[in-house]
């Protein structure tokens, strides 16, 4: 099971996401890998292709953005994320 958080080292969204994963203990509870792409080519390639995995154009792409491999499904902003985490960590 697979899933990636992509977010920019600068993303006030991101730091809310990342904000949102301490406080509600996600990462315990759920296994994800988190790539920078504000500064890292070869993870913006990454997330290039994971959201045209999902019919989301290049220019659509934000961060955060998060892909979930199981379902092929990408997640884009931070109440999309928020609520995909707290579902699979089964918080609120």
């Amino acid at each position: 099971y697979f899933i990636i958080l992509f977010y920019g080292n600068e993303c006030p969204h991101c730091q809310d996401v990342e904000k949102f994963i301490e406080e509600n203990q996600i990462a315990e509870k759920v296994k994800f890998d988190r790539l920078e792409v504000f500064h890292n080519s070869k993870n913006q390639a990454i997330m290039a292709a994971k959201a045209q995995e999902c019919g989301i154009q290049e220019a659509e792409i934000g961060v955060p953005f998060l892909f979930d491999a199981a379902e092929k499904k990408c997640f884009i902003g931070t109440p999309e994320i928020e609520n995909f985490l707290a579902q699979k960590a089964q918080v609120r």
